[in-house]
């Protein structure tokens, strides 16, 4: 293995902190940390002179805040918490530099590295990062490989969206008259059944009976990550208000607020954590309207309304209870149902590529 410091293969560029006074609505994006996950769409603006510019081919890596984020494709300013990375030579190629800094010996680095209890500063890792420098053929093929997969995983997911934008779309079309007519609204205490554990904190194992979390309900899917247990005589003990079950939606009280899924067949009994609200549909309306209804914008705003917390918005379950929806037409709704179960088959089943594709890529990344 040929390790060699990074930093005499690369240029390493700390970005510039210009100051909130040159943010405004014209200039060049500037990039922090946090516009890393989201591909730079929040992104401020900043008029200031003195920056440190990226263009798309550029690799950056954050290594403050949330160390160890690494991107490209974006173009602007760059804050004091990001590093461009710039090969030196044609050495090293910068697609594969791109993959090798995702690996765990950068990534363990930057973890050594680290210093700060709630805001991590890992600027002095870039000292001690190495690279595997392959002969340049070598890292043109690994690199290919990646940016395949990479690619891959890319049209799945804008796949995976235009399926959701037409469920969206379908419910738009079907219910944007019924949201207008105030006189078909209920309150969700008189058409859901409210099963409620928070208050009672559960005892986890390393296995055993199901335990779904907040960290499982995310913002209209359920996501098995992350997979955690109780004991079946916690369960015994502990289930007394109620038993979840298939079909039921899912809807987190806090952190986050708001996000809301059926929960899916898993083929075995299960228990819910805190944060979370189990709501079992009464005779007049349909789980996948609830959940759609409860995700509709006109909706959140009055959930949002009836929150409390400045810094982590909840809402209790007794305000909740007295959120309203309108009821359309039963038989709308179960035309509305059977749309959204047949989409969200297609998506479930480009869930599962996407999960085996991401296993590869992470597989792949580890071998570097």
């Amino acid at each position: 293995m040929n390790n060699v410091k990074l930093k005499d293969l690369c240029e390493i560029i700390k970005g510039i902190e210009p100051g909130s006074e040159s943010y405004s609505n014209d200039g060049i994006s500037f990039l922090r940390v946090s516009d890393l996950k989201t591909n730079g769409s929040n992104a401020l603006k900043t008029s200031a002179n003195k920056l440190v510019t990226i263009s798309k081919n550029d690799i950056i890596m954050s290594l403050d805040g949330t160390p160890g984020i690494v991107s490209t494709g974006l173009e602007g300013a760059i804050s004091g918490g990001l590093r461009v990375f710039k090969p030196k030579n044609d050495k090293l190629y910068d697609r594969y530099l791109y993959w090798y800094l995702q690996s765990p010996n950068i990534q363990e680095v930057i973890a050594r590295n680290s210093t700060g209890a709630i805001i991590k500063h890992a600027g002095k890792s870039v000292n001690h990062m190495t690279i595997n420098l392959l002969n340049l053929n070598d890292q043109i093929k690994i690199a290919h490989k990646l940016d395949l997969i990479e690619e891959s995983i890319n049209i799945l997911e804008k796949i995976k969206n235009e399926y959701k934008n037409l469920i969206y779309a379908k419910f738009k079309d079907l219910f944007e008259i019924d949201f207008s007519n105030s006189a078909c609204y209920s309150r969700l205490i008189d058409i859901c059944d409210f099963i409620d554990y928070r208050g009672k904190t559960p005892t986890k194992t390393n296995s055993g009976i199901p335990l779904i979390t907040a960290k499982n309900v995310k913002e209209d899917y359920f996501s098995t990550d992350p997979q955690e247990y109780i004991s079946e005589e916690e369960f015994s003990v502990r289930m007394t208000r109620g038993i979840p079950e298939y079909g039921d939606v899912l809807f987190t009280t806090e952190a986050p607020l708001a996000n809301v899924c059926i929960m899916p067949n898993i083929n075995s009994k299960f228990s819910v954590g805190q944060r979370i609200i189990t709501l079992k549909c009464k005779n007049n309306i349909t789980n996948q309207y609830l959940k759609y209804a409860l995700l509709n914008n006109q909706t959140k705003q009055e959930i949002y309304k009836k929150s409390t917390g400045s810094t982590v918005k909840g809402i209790k379950s007794k305000f909740l209870k007295e959120i309203k929806i309108p009821i359309p037409n039963i038989d709308k709704q179960i035309r509305f149902n059977d749309f959204a179960n047949i989409i969200e088959k297609e998506i479930m089943t480009i869930d599962n590529s996407l999960s085996s594709l991401n296993s590869l890529l992470n597989n792949e990344i580890n071998l570097l």
